[in-house]
This record gives structure tokens, C-alpha cells and sequence, in this order.
């Protein structure tokens, strides 16, 4: 966590407004982004399987396999992100961690 932080104010804060600052940027940066990445590529995905896309070779699976990778990680990096934001939020709010 200590490499996305400005340091110089955030290692003098309370560790409740540290965790408060964390909830926020989560909620105004990480899912944002995050929600129109899954949004877009599964749009990506499911028009790529539909098409059949293949590439130059003419391999029929790996490109929709591929674009189907997208949504599905961004799924799993916004479960992790969702469990971060809530470790923050308790510790903001109850002043203890999970």
C-alpha cells in the first residue's frame, strides 16, 4: 500500500484518516476505472466471440480467449479492490482492523 500514497502528509495523518483517504481513493479512482474496463471488455469479449475472430493465422480460439482474459481479470482485480475498501472503511469508521 505504501507506494501509491503522497508520503510526506500521509505518514503524519492518524492511521484512521490514512484508512479514510484509502476509502476515498478507491471509490472516486479504483473502482471507476476498474468498473469501465469489465464494462468495455466484456463488450470487447462478447463481440469477439460472436464474430469468431482468429488471427492472421487463422487460429479460431486464441483471440476470443484472449479478449475474454479482460473482463475476467478486471473482475477479480475489483473483488480485491471491493476487500480493500472495506479493510479501510472498518478502520476509518471502528478505528480497529479486520
Amino acid at each position: 500500500n505504501a507506494h501509491v500514497n503522497i508520503d510526506t502528509i500521509y505518514m503524519y495523518l492518524p492511521r484512521r484518516w490514512q484508512a479514510g483517504l484509502d476509502a476515498a481513493g478507491y471509490l472516486l479512482l479504483f473502482f471507476p476505472y476498474f468498473l469501465i474496463f469489465l464494462y468495455a471488455g466484456t463488450d470487447l469479449a462478447v463481440e469477439s466471440v460472436m464474430m469468431g475472430d482468429r488471427t492472421v493465422t487463422g487460429a479460431p480460439f486464441i483471440v476470443p480467449v484472449m479478449k475474454t482474459l479482460i473482463p475476467l481479470s478486471s473482475f477479480f482485480i475489483l473483488l480485491q479492490g471491493l476487500a480493500q475498501f472495506l479493510r479501510s472503511l472498518h478502520l476509518c469508521v471502528r478505528g480497529r482492523e479486520l
